[in-house]
């Protein structure tokens, strides 16, 4: 498993080489154990960015691509504007509109997200789309949910207003006067055929319903994604290749999601779209997200889960003593399926939230990061659970 990682370990945006590459690589492997495989092919924006700059006075700064913004070179006034009361008095039609504090403090939701687009979030983009900016840049800091320092305020190919995003630093320099900046946002922006695969192990007989074990595969630009996801996709394939012979009462699916961390999340659009018409419902998903970190141990949250269920993964706990239970996070492919009611665990590093997320989406995001006995550790216990599911369930 420890050449698989490596295989895995490097840039993989949805649409890219890399990324096709994988998922013929999975998919390989997948039929090499004998599981069934099916594809659903989609057409997905990728993202290739360009530098970007700010020129003052003769003096040019190097600034941040909007991720999928459209491309601009010009020479503008500036207005700035930190609150929706600023905002809402600002003349700033075809002017270089700035937002600060409280407007750019955290991302924003893309939008037409199908899972969760916040009310807040739909008023200020409707604000600065009826004010007819000739470009938005946002001054951002860290990002309250990776390690992305600054992080970009849109992430979003419906949103068709050029964009760039700026550290407080370059903000004071170009803050200092109220003069015309120049700007250039060079991004390039076009359409890649992809596809979602679907990894299945499926039973002749009548089933008592599928489990899910998922890890998405993809990553942002600009990191290796080594725990974030590279790990969880080894712990997926281990545990596939664990589970190569089951007999037990339960389809198994494993789906590698392509397009978790893309605005679109097409792979998991097409899956929710697949099993709308099956007959047998989805009884669990594991979800498996940025497993296996150095100096941690694996943790678990669960969802949805009756008491049986609880202390069914619970007596597995004891077995297993480098799993420990975990918080709930609402922020991986675990949360679509929980939110319609479906019973979920989510498998994760136990410092996710005091370590892990500072690499998340950044090039420190390596294989170093990772500790590679853990991916078969985290696999087991995995497996535990759903042999244990299986005992449970399967008929005297």
């Amino acid at each position: 498993m420890t050449e698989m990682f490596y295989k895995i370990v490097g840039e993989r945006v949805i649409g890219s080489v890399k990324n096709k590459e994988l998922n013929q690589l999975i998919c390989d492997t997948a039929m090499e154990d004998g599981f069934e495989t099916i594809l659903f092919p989609f057409v997905c924006k990728y993202w290739k960015k360009g530098k970007s700059s700010i020129t003052r006075f003769g003096v040019t700064y190097e600034i941040y691509t909007g991720p999928f913004s459209a491309s601009y070179a010009g020479s503008r006034n500036f207005i700035k504007a930190g609150t929706m009361e600023e905002l809402a008095c600002a003349c700033c039609e075809d002017d270089f509109l700035i937002l600060t504090d409280s407007l750019s403090a955290s991302p924003l939701m893309p939008m037409n997200f199908p899972f969760y687009f916040p009310e807040e979030h739909k008023q200020l983009i409707e604000l600065i789309e009826e004010k007819k900016p000739a470009a938005v840049i946002a001054v951002t800091g860290k990002h309250p949910m990776c390690g992305l320092n600054p992080f970009p305020l849109f992430e979003d190919g419906n949103f068709k207003i050029p964009n760039a995003y700026i550290d407080s630093s370059t903000a004071n320099i170009i803050f200092e006067s109220n003069d015309p900046v120049f700007l250039e946002i060079c991004s390039d922006v076009t359409e890649e055929n992809c596809s979602q695969l679907v990894v299945a192990k499926k039973k002749d007989t009548p089933t008592a319903g599928r489990i899910v074990i998922c890890a998405h595969m993809d990553t942002k630009n600009d990191t290796p994604g080594a725990l974030d996801n590279a790990a969880g996709v080894a712990v997926l394939l281990e545990v596939m290749k664990k589970l190569s012979n089951y007999n037990g009462p339960y389809d198994l699916e494993f789906v590698p999601f392509n397009g978790e961390e893309h605005y679109e999340v097409k792979g998991q659009l097409e899956y929710l779209n697949y099993i709308q018409h099956m007959q047998t419902a989805v009884k669990m998903v594991i979800n498996i997200d940025s497993p296996c970190m150095k100096g941690s141990k694996t943790a678990y949250s669960t969802y949805n889960f009756d008491k049986s269920l609880c202390d069914l993964v619970d007596r597995k706990l004891e077995e297993h003593s480098k799993i420990e239970k975990g918080p709930e996070w609402y922020a991986g492919d675990h949360v679509m399926f929980a939110f319609r009611g479906t019973p979920c665990m989510a498998v994760t590093s136990s410092n996710l939230f005091e370590d892990a997320l500072e690499l998340t989406h950044t090039p420190k995001d390596t294989a170093e990061q990772v500790e590679l006995h853990l991916i078969e550790v985290t696999a087991a216990f995995i497996v535990d659970v759903i042999r244990a599911l299986d005992s449970r369930d399967r008929p005297s």
